[in-house]
């Protein structure tokens, strides 16, 4: 859920209207009001800089870095350009002659040259590089009131004598169309279409498309690509919309070739431009009841997101469902302008009355897990820590800096920027949900960046590039003969080797080398006690959490499991024709389940179990496979701790078998209490849940067809899920630990009849 990171009011900007830009590809916010100043703040609402001016800012805009800021002040015929970095001002005289003033400024998205519309109709072009002017005379016969500068070098003008006028960096006029109304806010977009003569239509060509509202009814578009071939000029496209609409206030291109266009009435819609369908509407959606006034599209989030009513509400960009309401109580007067951060994890707000204020709506995307134990980055300088992903336990732990790296371990959470770690002490609480102190309980400093870390109860593994340095979290905790901090670096130098990739458990430290090393490291004895060479490169390693075994990814994109105790190494089973290319996995922390693990790809999810009873010895059983959602990264592999059915106690009444039910004690542990669940870490920064398909357990029996029972006794074997821990269940339906699964069968049998039937062959098969 988005929560505001800070806001400035009318004590700050003064009562009247406020406007704001975000810095280029960065999260810098620069904004101005009535009182006669321009602001510039950071990600925290810090102030970096404010410039005091004789007017009314009336526009601004950042350069394509984010070095400067133009400026044009209110009746005044400098345009002044302020450079963050060594706060040097330049003042430059862009006005053609006298009683003429600057309205409107544009920088290039490419290049250092801004173009500047003024009052008399004329433009002057501004290369701030070789700090050239260039002024362009009569290129409109009244004001200019927007100006747009395109990527591909095209200076776009609005003006009062309904004209749009197309010129290049040299003031040549490319294209004029004269226009029903006064337009404003042109727009370009370039649109990926069939090639003409390519009939198979394999390949693209790239089309440049001009838009601009006409007065407040239509939508002018206009293929300039098409503009000059053969002399046949194509006519503009005026689009008017339905009258219940009303005024169109802004409008956003995506998807190469759509528009959402937003109106006063809080309407919004989305159409096509593309040739085949142009002005078809899409979609529909009455966002505000009284009152929309401006919209963003961010495409690398995939979010609509528009204001009106004092809030600001946010749209999935595929379906048009709204995902998010957020209220913009700070503010009583009209909101006028949204917008997200380049970095696509903040957005703005502003509003007539001298409110500014930013949101937090996405955060880096961080994660981490440590057996049952999860931690998120869930706002730029909070972390927060769940149980299993249960967040009534969960515990915010706010940090001084924003991370690039986290981990977590059972009671610290290490946090990690540059080349310092910091360590929170998160366990020491009187309970959950209670905010930790912001003040870690130690911090260290290296020479080299810190690219990740593992941490256990008492140790940190901090992995720099190509090596590790191993160390007591504490500083005062274990120290060595010479009440020094305990600590060791891998790999030693001995191996001349660099680092691949290292895990950190509660008894062991271990690291794979670029030489193919797998190294065991004892906590304990502090000394390695075991190696294995593999055969090929190694790419990644994952240790299991409570034990020893490790699943080994090496160079020729094949899957391993180790187990250093008899040096066994077993091969994962091939999935398809097609070579499986896995990105992680992830071992089972509940007990009853550490046999089993997950790989996953980019799309989906594949579970396995070791296996004692194969022929010939060990081995590794596929098990099923579930579809990873899109942009989920697995943490956690645990159970739902949830049971579907009855506890056990009760023995089998006849009634049971005549309405074809199996006894509850079998049908207790054949339910929902031991399910798979992939807990992930998603885009947005929040975790979500996917169960696993192959692990769903049924524990409904009634009107069964047989081969859904077959089904689920294969299920219940290849899943080892017959282990039974209640003495009092009947010996009829135990063998020692195990069920006796042709005892089940049978009794499937008498259940289900011609189903218990196919049952017990099953049953007999096993």
């Amino acid at each position: 859920m988005a929560k505001i990171l800070y806001s400035k009011r009318e004590d700050y900007f003064g009562p009247g209207t406020t406007k704001f830009r975000w810095r280029s590809g960065g999260n810098m916010l620069a904004a101005s009001g009535s009182n006669n100043i321009l602001a510039i703040f950071d990600r925290k609402g810090d102030q970096i800089d404010c410039h005091h001016t004789t007017s009314g800012v009336i526009d601004f805009a950042w350069d394509f870095e984010g070095d400067v800021i133009a400026m044009l002040i209110d009746k005044s015929p400098i345009l002044t350009l302020f450079d963050v970095a060594t706060k040097g001002m330049e003042m430059i005289d862009v006005s053609t002659g006298p009683k003429e003033f600057p309205l409107c400024v544009s920088w290039s998205p490419v290049k250092q040259v801004l173009a500047v519309g003024n009052s008399n109709g004329n433009v002057v072009i501004y290369n701030h590089s070789n700090q050239k002017k260039t002024p362009i005379m009569g290129k409109h016969q009244r004001r200019i009131t927007h100006i747009f500068v395109s990527a591909d070098d095209l200076i776009c003008c609005a003006s009062e004598d309904s004209s749009i006028s197309v010129s290049n960096f040299e003031g040549e006029t490319v294209y004029q169309f004269q226009c029903t109304s006064a337009p404003w806010l042109v727009r370009t977009f370039e649109m990926r279409v069939p090639r003409a003569d390519d009939p198979a239509q394999k390949s693209k060509q790239t089309e440049l498309h001009l838009s601009a509202i006409l007065g407040t009814k239509h939508l002018m578009l206009v293929n300039l690509a098409k503009e000059t071939q053969g002399g046949q000029d194509m006519p503009t496209v005026n689009l008017a919309f339905q009258e219940q609409y009303g005024e169109i206030v802004t409008y956003q291109w995506y998807d190469n070739g759509r528009l959402i266009v937003g109106f006063r009435s809080g309407q919004w819609v989305s159409i096509s431009a593309r040739e085949s369908e142009i002005g078809s509407e899409l979609h529909t959606e009455k966002a505000f009841s009284t009152y929309l006034s401006d919209i963003t599209i961010n495409q690398a989030l995939g979010r609509i997101v528009c204001c009106g009513d004092n809030q600001i509400r946010v749209y999935d960009l595929s379906s048009y469902q709204i995902l998010e309401i957020i209220g913009v109580l700070e503010s009583e007067k009209e909101l006028v302008q949204v917008e997200i951060s380049p970095d696509t994890r903040m957005c703005a707000v502003a509003s007539q009355g001298g409110f500014v204020g930013v949101y937090l709506v996405a955060v880096t995307q961080l994660g981490t897990a440590y057996k049952d134990t999860i931690a998120v980055l869930t706002a730029i300088d909070e972390i927060t820590v769940m149980k299993e992903v249960d967040k009534r336990s969960a515990i915010t732990v706010p940090t001084v800096v924003e991370p690039s790296v986290i981990a977590v371990g059972p009671r610290h959470v290490g946090v990690g920027v540059n080349n310092t770690v910091w360590f929170y002490d998160y366990a020491n609480r009187s309970e959950f949900g209670t905010p930790v102190a912001s003040q870690p309980v130690s911090h260290y400093e290296y020479l080299s960046t810190v690219l990740d870390v593992r941490v256990n109860g008492a140790y940190a593994a901090i992995i720099m590039d190509g090596r590790l340095r191993l160390q007591t979290i504490l500083e005062d905790d274990h120290l060595d003969a010479d009440g020094l901090v305990r600590s060791a670096n891998f790999p030693e130098p001995e191996r001349n080797a660099r680092l691949v990739d290292a895990a950190l458990t509660d008894d062991f430290l271990v690291f794979a080398t670029d030489t193919n090393y797998v190294v065991y490291f004892a906590l304990t004895e502090w000394q390695v006690v075991s190696e294995y060479r593999h055969p090929q490169g190694i790419r990644k390693i994952v240790v299991e959490p409570d034990g020893v075994r490790l699943i080994l990814f090496d160079a020729k994109m094949d899957t391993f499991v180790y187990s250093p105790v008899d040096d066994s190494l077993l091969k994962l089973p091939a999935i398809g024709a097609t070579i499986q290319v896995y990105k992680g996995a992830l071992w089972e922390t509940f007990t009853i389940d550490r046999d089993t693990f997950i790989v996953y790809d980019s799309n989906e999810i594949y579970v396995f179990l070791l296996s004692r009873d194969e022929i010939g010895g060990e081995g590794i059983v596929h098990v099923g496979k579930t579809k990873l959602d899109y942009g989920h990264t697995p943490l956690m592999l645990s159970k739902v701790g949830q049971k579907n059915c009855h506890e056990p106690g009760s023995n089998r009444r006849p009634s049971d078998l005549q309405s074809g039910a199996l006894p509850t004690e079998l049908s207790w542990l054949m339910g929902g209490l031991l399910q798979g669940i992939v807990n992930c870490l998603t885009t947005s920064g929040r975790t979500s849940t996917i169960l696993l398909q192959s692990n769903m357990t049924d524990n409904v029996f009634e009107r069964k067809k047989p081969e859904e029972f077959v089904a689920m006794l294969k299920q219940a074997v290849s899943l080892k899920r017959l282990t039974v821990t209640r003495p009092e269940l009947s010996k009829r339906w135990c063998l020692g630990s195990k069920f006796d699964v042709a005892g089940l069968a049978a009794d499937a049998a008498v259940a289900a009849g011609a189903a218990g039937v196919a049952a017990a062959k099953s049953g007999d098969e096993y």
